[in-house]
């Protein structure tokens, strides 16, 4: 079948050069089909003989050429839309010069293509489990004074998994009460804690704060002393972003139940009462230590 070309001797190693266009079968392929004849991959070291084989394309044909050691080549045409099927009738002519039984040797399936070893890249190393995180913002109130103010808050927040708990301290400054002419200045100072689930960017927490409220002013008497205790507990809605890695942007809102309900007077009179329902908003950044 192959002319003038030499026999290779049974199962002996061959040198592959392989070339063809990018739409034919890549060099993995025709091994796979080579070895699928013989039984095993001809194709290795020490080699007993140089094989070429050379695919040449044009807009209508294909031509394929089989060269072994300094034998004369041998062409296999066909039109352009054939080269699968050319290479497989080159592998048989090859695999016969290889082994003249492998006419009459049942074809085995196809191999995998053989495909240099590749590393896999290495598997990012696992998030932490436990995160820390310091932040500060700005917290307004409402109710917690007899006006609406605002005030600064610093925050500490260790996070397990979905699960955080929080403390922070806080200070909220209100427009001063103005009754009869005389103006009340006021302020409350608390600490915090809340525990926390985590979904998302979402996280809702239960949080519970004490502290204590401040009131002075030009002809102002309270019927108990300047400083009042409040305490109040409640859920808080929190909304978190981080747009850079560690930085973390939050803001969140809280009802509270008043506990402790304290009261302002002028003299013997009630002026002001804290509401049985308070509430906040928060908006403050955080860096996280991972």
């Amino acid at each position: 079948m192959l002319g003038a070309f030499a026999l290779i001797a049974v199962s002996a190693a061959i040198r592959l050069t392989y070339a063809a266009p990018p739409e034919c079968p890549a060099e993995p392929a025709f091994r796979a089909q080579l070895g699928a004849r013989l039984g095993y991959d001809p194709v290795r070291e020490p080699a007993a003989q140089d094989v070429s084989v050379t695919v040449q394309k044009s807009d209508s044909s294909i031509v394929a050429t089989l060269k072994i050691a300094n034998d004369k080549e041998r062409s296999f045409p066909g039109a352009a839309n054939e080269c699968e099927r050319i290479l497989e009738g080159l592998a048989l002519a090859l695999a016969i010069a290889i082994d003249p039984a492998a006419t009459v040797r049942p074809r085995r399936p196809a191999a995998a293509p053989i495909t240099p070893a590749v590393e896999a890249p290495a598997a990012p190393a696992p998030a932490p489990e436990v995160n820390i995180m310091f932040a500060g913002g700005l917290r307004s109130g409402i109710g917690l004074l007899p006006n609406a103010g605002f005030g600064p808050v610093v925050e500490g927040r260790v996070r397990y998994r979905a699960f955080s708990a929080a403390v922070d301290v806080d200070a909220v400054f209100a427009p001063a009460l103005v009754v009869e002419g005389r103006r009340i200045a006021t302020s409350v100072v608390r600490a915090s804690a809340a525990a926390c689930a985590h979904a998302a960017l979402f996280a809702l927490c239960l949080r519970g704060a004490v502290g204590g409220l401040y009131a002075a002013g030009s002809g102002f008497e309270n019927a108990r002393s300047g400083w009042l205790g409040v305490a109040s507990v409640g859920p808080t809605l929190g909304l978190t972003w981080s747009p850079i890695t560690n930085l973390v942007l939050q803001a969140s809102a809280a009802l509270e139940l008043v506990l402790s309900r304290p009261a302002l007077a002028v003299g013997p009179r009630e002026v002001w009462r804290a509401p049985l329902i308070a509430g906040t908003v928060t908006i403050f950044a955080g860096w996280q230590l991972r």
